[in-house]
């Protein structure tokens, strides 16, 4: 059987689409309810949000029956710039009606050349609601308060407050938001080459390399590592460095290392982040190092360091590409949302045949070195 949803739609719709009324009704609305109290306000509402729900809420506040008044498209474009309505008005109004406190919704007239409250003064001749509710800073309020007193209105001006959880929800502000989101992902439109340090630019022989005594550059590195420069990459190590938390070197060490290496190939590494952590405690751990006996967020195969560089560089992890020798590396590149390669080397050449790769840490390829991965970037 087919359903048509339009049909479904009105029929589901249509009892509570009828509080949206035409500007003709107001004398109406009047008339059904002559005993009951009538608050009534105004905006252009082109982006309603949970602000615009807080002061509905608080206009019912004051009153029975509660009556919005909504900006026409046209009005709008002229005061705020063509960018504006963010929604058309037959939206704004089914989602202004949708809302618990409002019972009836409309579309302004089209203001008198010259008169901006030309709309209100007619909600006022034909409503003639008891409270007129604005915000603080509505523009021409001393006009305001003129056509109330003249019509016999109480005037009620709402402070600009609302609870912290919804501090900056106003529609400028979330235009704004949307704006610097944009910008920022234009410009995050860097790319990468993210790098293990062992077994990937130098030799991985030993366990741990802490001494520059220790440090050998596997065969062609430099030549490597400005190919991908060239192509426009930023050069980035990301490294567990756990013989800190075992106790055997220091932070400030593995940074001096770090700067050891850099100056030997030419300064072309950008950044190197490297993890000190480990997430289990021995008994044998010294007493400076158990600190770092943590469970983190950047120890691989977490996407820590690389989300960090992201952010410090604004670098565009879905162009960018995670190069290692294990398959911890892999799936860390994995988990930032980043192309993956994976490298032989000492530590791996003799098992990776045996291991059976899942979906998560299967590389996009395998290359024999840096040298021959370059040829598969781009």
């Amino acid at each position: 059987m087919t359903i048509d949803y339009r049909k479904t739609y009105k029929l589901k719709s249509y009892a509570r689409f009828m509080a949206v009324i035409n500007v003709g009704d107001l004398s109406r609305i009047r008339e059904k309810h002559k005993d009951k109290k009538i608050v009534f306000c105004s905006g252009s509402f082109d982006l309603t949000h949970a602000g615009h729900i807080l002061f509905f809420e608080d206009c019912k506040k004051y009153g029975e029956i509660l009556v919005v008044s909504v900006g026409k498209d046209s009005s709008i474009k002229k005061n705020k710039g063509e960018g504006r309505p963010i929604f058309n008005q037959h939206i704004r109004l089914k989602m202004i009606d949708s809302l618990k406190p409002v019972d009836y919704t409309y579309i302004n007239p089209i203001s008198v050349p010259g008169n901006k409250l030309h709309s209100i003064e007619h909600a006022f001749k034909n409503l003639r609601p008891d409270v007129y509710v604005i915000n603080e800073d509505a523009f021409d309020i001393s006009y305001r308060k003129e056509l109330c007193a003249k019509f016999n209105v109480k005037l009620t001006i709402l402070p600009r407050y609302c609870p912290e959880e919804f501090e900056g929800i106003s529609t400028s502000k979330i235009i704004e938001k949307i704006k610097n989101l944009e910008e920022n992902s234009e410009k995050q439109n860097k790319r990468a080459i993210f790098l293990d340090r062992d077994g990937v630019i130098i030799d991985a022989t030993k366990d741990f390399i802490f001494k520059k005594e220790d440090v050998f550059f596997l065969d062609r590195t430099l030549e490597a590592l400005q190919s991908l420069k060239e192509k426009g990459f930023l050069l980035i190590i990301v490294t567990n460095q756990p013989a800190i938390a075992r106790g055997l070197t220091t932070e400030d060490e593995v940074k001096e290392i770090h700067k050891f290496i850099n100056e030997k190939l030419g300064n072309v590494i950008d950044r190197f982040y490297f993890c000190p952590h480990h997430p289990e405690m021995h008994p044998d751990v010294p007493e400076h190092a158990k600190k770092y006996r943590i469970k983190c967020d950047c120890r691989k195969p977490m996407p820590g360091m690389l989300l960090q560089a992201s952010k410090d560089f604004n670098i565009n992890l879905r162009e960018s590409w995670m190069i290692g020798d294990m398959v911890s590396d892999i799936v860390t590149g994995k988990n930032a949302g980043c192309k993956t390669m994976m490298l032989e080397s000492s530590k791996n050449q003799q098992i990776i045949m045996g291991i059976k790769f899942n979906e998560n840490e299967k590389p996009n390829f395998f290359t024999k070195n840096l040298l021959e991965a370059v040829k598969f970037i781009d």
